[in-house]
């Protein structure tokens, strides 16, 4: 038997247009080139911006990296705010990923490597994973969020403010926390405290208010570090505010393609799913009444709505179809957003605040 053509099995070799061009399409593992023929695999896609930048696992010069691709008209500048943030944490002494090295992409990008650590997660997936407020698990998920606190009032004792602070740019790594995302670290010098007040009010509204409980040890662990004098009345109404305008910006996401939704709009249709089940819920996208016909499970029928429980490649689901009874009943839905519109952004706001409902696909 012939030996595999390891040209054929290779991965494909993309440059940095096509990443460009491909947006959330673009699937692993593929290779790309720098101007002097070095090669560079991307095994495995953590994050994808269409048209700025893709975050991977993969391989350069033989070290084991994560990659982060520029692709935009601005790919200097991102590339130096990356790489500058990177640097700025580490002279601050605040645990994050080093640098590896960086390298020209063929078709105009930058890459910067950095090191990857195999058995880190996201706080953010660790806190999912762990589901906080079990009292089997807060004495893990708490000693964590401290040092999250701990890390960022570091930070900002070395005139840093983090622009981007959720629990996603938070690595757990052997037990250690790690702040992560340099572009979003930018150097304040002489800010003032209202500057470091709203910061830290970005980062206490990440939580629910079930967990201003524990606010005082956490803020014990950020002033362990920082110099800041935080006023407690000012906290409080900077982290209300800040509440409010996570929530806003959330609930504009469900209904815009992004990495997380996928939004599908013509003249005469809006279609918005989650990304992670869009595919799966294909046959259900382009047949819907027929799916609703063949339930043999109608919770309700009436004629506002049906309510239907549905098979999907052996997952168990439920449908609710508005109904439109007339045609004086279309024109008069017909200048506002739907019922299903409401009731979508409706379920996401429950589930951003915490509140248990079941997920809106």
């Amino acid at each position: 038997m012939a030996p595999p053509d390891s040209a054929t099995d290779a991965p494909p070799l993309l440059d940095a247009a096509q990443l460009k061009a491909q947006g959330h399409l673009l699937a692993a593992p593929f290779q790309l080139e720098t101007p002097d023929g070095d090669r560079i695999e991307v095994k495995h896609l953590l994050r994808v911006l269409p048209g700025k930048r893709i975050v991977g696992e993969g391989c350069w010069q033989g070290h084991h990296v994560l990659i982060k691709i520029f692709v935009s008209h601005h790919r200097t500048k991102d590339f130096s705010a990356e790489s500058c943030g990177i640097a700025a944490l580490a002279q601050a002494g605040i645990p994050t990923p080093e640098i590896e090295g960086s390298a020209q992409i063929k078709g105009g990008g930058i890459a910067l490597f950095t090191r990857f650590l195999p058995s880190a997660e996201s706080l953010a997936s660790r806190w999912k994973r762990l589901r906080p407020n079990s009292r089997d698990n807060d004495a893990e998920i708490i000693p964590l969020v401290e040092d999250s606190f701990r890390l960022l009032g570091r930070a900002h004792a070395h005139q840093l403010i983090h622009h981007d602070l959720h629990f996603g740019n938070f690595l757990v790594d052997q037990g250690n926390v790690l702040l992560i995302d340099g572009d979003a670290v930018v150097p304040v010098s002489g800010a003032t405290t209202q500057v470091f007040l709203e910061n830290l009010a970005m980062l206490i509204s990440q939580l629910s208010r079930d967990w201003d409980r524990h606010l005082e040890q956490w803020l014990l662990a950020y002033g362990a570090h920082s110099a800041s004098n935080i006023d407690r009345k000012c906290l409080t109404a900077a982290v209300e505010k800040m509440r409010t305008k996570r929530l806003a910006r959330y609930l504009s996401k469900t209904v815009r393609d992004c990495s997380e939704f996928s939004v599908h709009k013509t003249f005469a249709r809006f279609e918005c799913f989650r990304r992670n089940v869009a595919d799966q819920l294909t046959s259900v996208r382009q047949e819907l009444d027929a799916t609703i016909a063949r339930s043999d499970t109608i919770y309700k029928d009436g004629g506002t709505c049906t309510v239907a429980k549905v098979i999907v490649a052996g997952t168990p689901l439920v449908i609710k179809r508005y109904n439109i009874k007339s045609i004086a009943h279309a024109l008069s839905r017909s200048y506002r957003p739907s019922r299903a519109w409401h009731s979508w952004k409706a379920a996401n706001m429950l589930r951003h605040l915490g509140i248990a409902t079941p997920q809106p696909l």
